[in-house]
């Protein structure tokens, strides 16, 4: 299997295609194959990195302490070892923690930054995470294949629950990888004082904020705020879809990827359409 190994940590990527590079950063809990659908349709001419972060997927889950900047870290040394220069950066939830820092520590590695359902602050108190959602999450008995489902179920909105069988698949797809307790509890313990609300301004590269009006895990109101925040960010709500649009709207994301890598001129300011 293709790793990198960073400061004794395997972190596990497989790419896909050719061309102008593309890195797939997941949520908590969840491995790179989430974006599968999004990279498929892709035209010819992208190279897609798919990355599962330390803890989760096929990657190591060590013992020593996790943060968003070392998982940062783990993105820099991935790009490094597969000789990538620069590249838009795709992160989905807690994956778009680690998106935001990269363009913070390492601007001269990205080209762009599609940014899914995800927010500019982890902490709890700000977050606004819906009790029904918190009490889901801190789920921790039941089969494995519960707690997936059970996890994935409450961050969907109404338009994907129209489909039981493509959640079925994506459901099995996650099981093929399953999470291990301690890189999950890792994960979720680096997402805790994550905050970069203040550092945004900073940020110079073109970005593309997508979020589910009926996400109920980040609500839409934190992925406006970070739109606001960086200067050259267009902002793409979704109508009936919730946490988890890698799954429910795959096609915005692409179109996202596509746009940003053509550099079809500065981006709209939140509010404005793709």
């Amino acid at each position: 299997m293709p790793k990198t190994r960073i400061a004794g940590v395997e972190i596990y990527h497989r790419e896909k295609g050719q061309g102008a590079p593309v890195l797939f950063v997941p949520g908590l809990g969840l491995d790179g194959g989430i974006f599968e659908e999004t990279a498929a349709l892709l035209p010819e001419g992208y190279r897609a990195v798919f990355i599962d972060q330390r803890g989760s997927g096929r990657s190591d889950a060590p013992r020593s302490p996790y943060s968003i900047e070392i998982m940062a870290e783990d993105l820099r040394g991935v790009m490094l070892d597969l000789d990538i220069e620069k590249a838009v950066i795709v992160g989905h939830s807690m994956g778009g923690y680690v998106a935001l820092q990269a363009a913070l520590e390492n601007p001269e590695l990205v080209l762009g930054l599609v940014l899914v359902g995800t927010s500019a602050v982890g902490v709890p108190a700000h977050l606004g995470t819906l009790p029904s959602a918190r009490a889901v999450l801190g789920r921790t008995r039941g089969t494995l294949e519960q707690l997936v489902r059970a996890n994935i179920d409450v961050g969907l909105g109404s338009r994907i629950k129209r489909d039981p069988e493509r959640v079925d698949r994506f459901v099995a797809a996650r099981l093929e990888a399953p999470h291990r307790g301690r890189g999950v509890e890792g994960q979720r313990g680096a997402t805790l004082t994550f905050d970069v609300r203040d550092r945004l301004w900073e940020i110079g590269c073109p970005a593309v904020v997508i979020h589910g009006l009926e996400d109920p895990i980040i609500p839409a109101q934190r992925g406006r705020e970070l739109a606001e925040g960086i200067e050259a960010a267009a902002l793409e709500e979704l109508e009936g879809v919730g946490h988890f649009p890698p799954l429910e709207a795959p096609e915005t994301i692409g179109a996202a990827v596509r746009k940003i890598w053509r550099g079809e001129g500065a981006l709209e300011k939140p509010g404005d359409s793709l």
